[in-house]
C-alpha cells in the first residue's frame, strides 16, 4: 500500500570518518617508519591497545586475541633495576593533560639490552573525568651509545690535552661563535671561562711585533 522512509544527509560524516581514516593511515606510516610505538589505555573499561611496534620493539610476539601484553609479560622483560620505572608510569600520569617522560632498558629474548624511552599523558573526556591514557614509546639505545661514545672520546680529548699542554681553539665560520680549551686561557694568562677573548684582549697580550702575525691568522 505505501512505501515509507527517512532521508539523512551523512555528507559530512562521511567526509570526516575519511578524514579520520586518513590521518590515522599517515600516523601508521609515520611510526612505523621511526620506529615509534603506540599504546592507549582505556581508563573505564582497562582496555589497553597497543601498536605493532610496541610488540617489536620489546622482542614480543602478539597473543591471538589480546591487543597489548599484561603487566607481568612486561616486567619480565625489563631489567630488574628498572622495574620501579615501568610501575611508576601509572601513578606519574596521574597529574591531568600534563605529559610524563620516562626511560628504562629491556633485556630482548637474545639477551641483547636495549633503553627504550616513552612519553605518556593522561586525557579527561567532556565532563572533565579522566577517560585515557596515551603515548609513545621509542629504541633509543643507538642514539644514547652515540652519546656516550662522544662524550667518552671528549673527555679522552681533554685529558691528552691538558696532559700535553696543549691549547685548542675552534671558530664557526657561519655563526661566528668561537670557543677556546681551558688550556688556552691559561696560555694567555687568562681564567678559563665560557667562549673565547675577544680579538682585542689577545691582542692586550700578544707582543706588539706579533700582532700582524695574529691578525693574518
Amino acid at each position: 500500500l505505501r512505501l515509507v522512509a527517512a532521508v539523512h544527509d551523512v555528507t559530512e560524516m562521511r567526509r570526516a570518518a575519511q578524514a579520520i581514516q586518513d590521518s590515522e593511515a599517515r600516523l601508521r606510516l609515520a611510526t612505523e617508519a621511526a620506529g615509534i610505538g603506540i599504546w592507549d589505555y582505556d581508563i573505564k573499561t582497562g582496555t589497553s591497545v597497543w601498536s605493532d611496534n610496541m610488540w617489536t620493539i620489546r622482542g614480543l610476539q602478539p597473543h591471538p586475541g589480546m591487543l597489548s601484553a599484561s603487566m607481568a609479560e612486561q616486567l619480565a622483560i625489563v631489567v630488574p633495576e628498572d622495574h620501579q620505572v615501568l610501575t611508576d608510569i601509572w601513578d606519574r600520569l596521574a597529574t591531568p593533560d600534563e605529559s610524563y617522560g620516562y626511560a628504562y632498558r629491556v633485556r630482548l629474548p637474545g639477551g641483547e639490552i636495549r633503553i627504550l624511552r616513552g612519553i605518556g599523558r593522561r586525557l579527561t573526556d567532556a565532563a572533565g573525568a579522566p577517560s585515557r591514557l596515551v603515548g609513545v614509546i621509542a629504541d633509543v639505545t643507538e642514539v644514547r651509545t652515540a652519546a656516550q661514545r662522544i662524550q667518552a672520546s671528549e673527555t679522552r680529548l681533554r685529558l691528552a690535552t691538558e696532559a700535553a699542554d696543549i691549547g685548542i681553539w675552534d671558530i664557526n665560520l657561519v655563526t661566528g661563535e668561537r670557543v677556546i680549551s681551558p688550556c688556552m686561557w691559561r696560555m694567555f694568562g687568562m681564567e678559563p671561562r665560557e667562549g673565547a677573548p675577544a680579538r682585542e684582549d689577545l691582542l692586550l697580550v700578544v707582543l706588539p711585533q706579533d700582532h700582524a702575525i695574529l691578525r693574518r691568522a
